[in-house]
């Protein structure tokens, strides 16, 4: 059975539990986060580096991640599963939070 699993935010504590769990079920995992999961070997997992917000907005984007996603994908899928993880905490003060911080806080969390 070719069993694919999509994680946004493979690289994070909750991400890489997911990423281990569906790996451990004989899962295919493709990992979309801005940074590479550490420690990681390559057999059964796949990292592909995304900016979500940029997936959000941009349609030339998006049909590049599609394409790299497709290159990794069997030819025939029993079981397809997506998990939408991602998110971006903001966790200074408020005093020292920043225009950015906020952006990319709302752009990840809602928008993406």
């Amino acid at each position: 059975m070719n069993k694919v699993a999509i994680i946004t935010g493979s690289s994070g504590g909750i991400g890489q539990a997911l990423v281990k769990t569906y790996r451990n079920d004989g899962y295919l995992v493709m990992g979309l986060d801005k940074k590479p999961l550490k420690n990681q070997d390559s057999d059964g997992f796949v990292h592909l580096t995304t900016n979500l917000l940029s997936l959000a907005k941009e349609q030339e984007y998006r049909d590049t991640l599609v394409g790299d996603i497709r290159r990794h994908l069997p030819d025939v899928i029993d079981d397809l599963v997506v998990v939408n993880n991602a998110a971006e905490q903001i966790l200074n003060p408020v005093k020292e939070i920043k225009w950015d911080d906020w952006e990319r806080s709302l752009g990840v969390n809602a928008i993406a």
